[in-house]
């Protein structure tokens, strides 16, 4: 996974990042317009796309949208100097896998590259994987030194395909759930050693998927946080808990703080959002 795709009409800014990329050691490809996007993915085949929203011609959203659903999907980021929560269900309903909000830092940037590398060879491993997944359910128990690994993604798709949900929410909507409500459990819950764990554990009734996720360290901290951070964009990229309100029919947080349980319909009809964000997240 080492293939970028920038889209950007300020051909400067998108050198600029391109060039900086490059030394971490990605191959990087940089267009100004929709129309050349497609023409350059075709050749071009990225792992990941960093589209911009306002672009001449195609717009960026199209352009995502196109680009997702192309035989060999790439994994799509809209970045936008917009950046909102009903776009982005927007985004999401398009095909993208996150929004960003402009200007973004590296290290904003640094932290979608490194989820896409988890989600594009978990997509991979799922499709050649042998391990024979439980019937009535599927559990992730890992220590909190334990980063969300591509397996474990491998799993919630091959166990989602399994449950009978469509394509959008086997292998992009529910592994970003399951994805984001593990890394904000670990990292807001578990310490980072071994006495602690985090879990994971999916069941589906007959229209849904239910996904719980547990630490047994400190908790997630989310009653303090939220309210402070309510109808906020305050950070370059989509936080993990706005991409699992945007994508999730409903999400619960136990009184204790300790557990978080969201239900996926195993259909998705996606509708933008007309309404503010309830809560945005802790990462």
């Amino acid at each position: 996974m080492n293939k970028i795709l920038l889209v950007d009409d300020d051909r400067h800014t998108g050198e600029a990042l391109a060039a900086t990329l490059r030394i971490l050691g990605y191959a990087v490809e940089v267009v100004v317009d929709g129309k050349r996007a497609e023409e350059r993915a075709a050749e071009f085949l990225p792992d990941i796309a960093v589209v911009d929203l306002n672009l001449p011609g195609i717009s960026g959203m199209d352009v995502v949208s196109r680009l997702s659903s192309s035989p060999q999907p790439v994994y799509c980021c809209l970045a936008t100097g917009m950046a909102e929560f009903s776009l982005l269900k927007r985004a999401l309903a398009a095909g993208a896998w996150t929004l960003m909000g402009k200007p973004f830092g590296l290290v904003h940037l640094n932290a979608i590259l490194q989820t896409a590398a988890v989600m594009i060879t978990a997509r991979n491993l799922s499709k050649t994987m042998r391990e024979t997944l439980p019937q009535d359910m599927l559990m992730i128990t890992r220590r909190g030194d334990t980063p969300v690994n591509s397996e474990d993604m491998a799993r919630v798709m091959r166990y989602a395909e399994r449950c009978g949900a469509d394509d959008e929410t086997y292998a992009r909507r529910l592994p970003i759930i399951a994805y984001e409500l593990l890394s904000n459990a670990r990292t807001f819950g578990a310490k980072e050693s071994s006495e602690h764990t985090y879990r994971l554990l999916m069941q589906e009734d007959e229209a849904s998927i239910q996904v719980l996720v547990a630490d047994s360290g400190r908790g997630f901290a989310w009653k303090r946080e939220l309210p402070r951070l309510r109808n906020r964009w305050d950070k370059s990229k989509a936080s993990g808990l706005q991409l699992v309100t945007a994508l999730c029919d409903s999400i619960e947080y136990s009184e204790d703080e300790f557990t978080a349980s969201v239900s996926v319909s195993k259909i998705w009809t996606p509708e933008p959002a007309e309404r503010p964000l309830p809560f945005v997240s802790l990462r």
